[in-house]
């Protein structure tokens, strides 16, 4: 596991290849697919993304994913792929503490007016900033990483708008090592495989913003408990989408004096890429374990990358009512890799490296 220049040996078992479907070729297919729920009507199309100015066929290994931080590290951990966890992805998840940014229900209209779309959308934090309780939003919720890229402090700017709406040490490899734990269901009605861990207390609400998963199966083994907190058992095939939704009304556009839009940022879209993370090796060695393993290469090592992203889109009128969202694939074949290569019926540890 790698975290900026933190590189992270836990122990469960070997990296493995991977051998999941290949990445998307193009910007429409990466967010419809990562964002199914929100293009059930196929007339709905894309109007800009984080992607619009990127050569979609230059960047390997883009995969679809509708929150690649939790999602992400159930997957590394369930098919032994290196994980790299960048601090931007963190901050994704702001939107679980809306209520102590702003005191009003609901929705507020908000006008900005400049020259381009991705201007307008650009400015919205400062405007927002000006209406919250919390001088400070502005600066903390802005990532200023060396790893933060202008698609990450858009990504935060939408989420803003959604909102108003030592490292080989045992305790840091044990740590790690909590990161995630499985473990199939036999009873009839239990879903196919429960997961626990820290990575689950990033999962507090669910889609319709009521309290998710916070009761524990009696039928579980292993219940995390980190300081005195209880960590929740989740069944993966319900778990929540990771990012936010707001709506955003384009002015003289497409022939409407208010044409309406959406915008939407989180953790969206992955990528996974052969080969070991930068550091491994080294790390490897520092741990004591030689340097066999890093020499297997892309046929021995994937990595995946949590990404971020956002896109402005025209789904539906602000007025229409959502039906129930559908299931998504991309937890479906999480469940099932996971299970493929449990060893026996239960698996308590990160396997990722």
């Amino acid at each position: 596991m790698a975290s900026a220049a933190v590189v992270i040996i836990p122990g469960g078992g070997d990296p493995k290849p991977y051998t999941g479907p290949a990445g998307v070729r193009s910007e429409d297919a990466y967010f419809r697919e990562s964002a199914p729920n929100e293009f059930r009507n196929n007339s709905a199309k894309l109007i800009m993304t984080s992607l619009s100015v990127t050569n979609m066929s230059s960047s390997l290994g883009l995969r679809p994913s509708g929150d690649s931080f939790i999602r992400g590290a159930i997957q590394a951990w369930g098919e032994h792929l290196h994980l790299v966890i960048r601090p931007d992805e963190m901050l994704s998840h702001a939107e679980e503490i809306r209520s102590l940014f702003v005191d009003h229900q609901g929705q507020e209209e908000i006008l900005v007016k400049d020259l381009t779309w991705y201007d307008v959308l650009l400015r919205f934090k400062d405007e927002i900033q000006e209406r919250v309780k919390t001088p400070w939003l502005l600066d903390w919720i802005t990532p200023n990483f060396s790893t933060t890229t202008d698609s990450d402090i858009m990504t935060a700017n939408i989420i803003m708008m959604g909102l108003t709406k030592k490292p080989d040490s045992p305790a840091t490899e044990l740590f790690w090592n909590q990161i995630v734990s499985g473990q199939v269901g036999h009873v009839c009605g239990d879903p196919p495989m429960y997961v626990s861990g820290w990575i689950t207390g990033f999962v507090y609400w669910n889609d319709d913003g009521a309290p998710f998963a916070r009761t524990s199966y009696r039928r579980y083994e292993s219940v995390l408990s980190l300081d005195g907190v209880e960590y929740p058992v989740l069944d993966l095939t319900l778990a929540p989408v990771e990012y936010v939704r707001a709506p955003f009304v384009m002015l003289d556009w497409e022939g409407m004096d208010r044409f309406p839009a959406y915008v939407a940022a989180g953790t969206l879209g992955k990528q996974i890429t052969e080969g070991p993370p930068e550091g491994y090796r080294e790390a490897l060695g520092g741990a004591g374990d030689g340097v066999a393993l890093a020499e297997g290469g892309k046929e021995m090592h994937a990595t995946l990358r949590p990404l971020s992203g956002w896109m402005l889109y025209e789904p539906l009128h602000h007025n229409t009512t959502l039906t129930k969202w559908g299931a998504e694939d991309e937890l479906l074949d999480i469940v099932f890799n996971a299970r493929r290569f449990m060893t026996g019926e239960t698996c308590g540890v990160m396997a990722a490296s």
